[in-house]
């Protein structure tokens, strides 16, 4: 750490979560779930994401991560990723995720717009949509 104007200033974004790894696992999980038409909710995501690591070498790594930097306990049998982790895994994946329209729900925004029926489901002849075209 270094001092700059009286505010220290860490000259590296930090130590990597082990969770890194697997992000694109749980983002694509995360798309797949909301082209289907279904939200992905804070609790919903982290069954899923603890469900993913459970009994494997990456969740021995989580505990010890968070027993070296979040003062968890050490001899937990399960790594438990909370609520910081959900906020933190949608303040990284920015990009894939309308802030302004995300309420318990995982936005995903598409780079050109889509015609969709009364459902949220894809459609793809004049007939069928509901609405106007959208990115999201």
């Amino acid at each position: 750490i270094r001092r700059k104007r009286t505010v220290n200033v860490v000259p590296h974004g930090g130590t990597s979560s082990p969770m890194l790894k697997v992000k694109p696992i749980l983002v694509q999980l995360c798309i797949q779930i909301e082209q289907i038409g279904q939200s992905v909710k804070p609790h919903d995501f982290l069954v899923l994401a603890n469900s993913l690591i459970e009994g494997t070498d990456m969740e021995k790594k989580v505990i010890e991560f968070k027993a070296k930097h979040c003062g968890y306990d050490i001899n937990s049998e399960r790594a438990n990723l909370g609520p910081a982790y959900f906020r933190r895994f949608m303040n990284r994946n920015k990009h894939l995720i309308d802030e302004e329209l995300y309420v318990h729900k995982l936005v995903i925004k598409h780079s050109e717009p889509k015609l969709f029926n009364a459902k949220g489901v894809e459609v793809f002849t004049p007939e069928e949509v509901h609405g106007v075209p959208t990115v999201y």
